[in-house]
């Protein structure tokens, strides 16, 4: 088995944040209360609850706290458009919720 810690392979550099988040789902037209856990300029891991339909591949739109502090990396308050990533629904036994992960179409 190897030991060695696993390949980062983000582009830019990864910022824990908790903070809410405005999601909206567009497959379904609904939105769903999230959480971040952690952002860069070219996406997000956000937690959202279980009922929320999500799979890879799917757009979204989301709005990320309401002021603009340096932690937001200039991402705060305006809206954002993304894709689905990664879908966790492991995190669901832990946590209670899915842990997606977004890439930004712009930012």
């Amino acid at each position: 088995m190897d030991a060695s810690p696993p390949i980062e392979r983000r582009s830019q550099p990864r910022y824990p944040l908790a903070q809410s988040v405005d999601f909206w789902h567009a497959p379904s037209r609904r939105r769903f209360p999230a959480r971040c856990a952690d952002l860069s300029r070219g996406g997000a891991r956000l937690h959202l609850p279980a009922a929320a339909p999500l799979a890879p591949g799917q757009g979204v739109r989301l709005r990320i706290g309401g002021a603009d502090g340096p932690e937001l990396l200039g991402l705060g308050g305006r809206e954002l458009r993304a894709t689905v990533v990664r879908v966790d629904r492991q995190s669901l036994l832990a946590d209670g919720c899915v842990t997606v992960g977004l890439r930004f179409a712009e930012a």
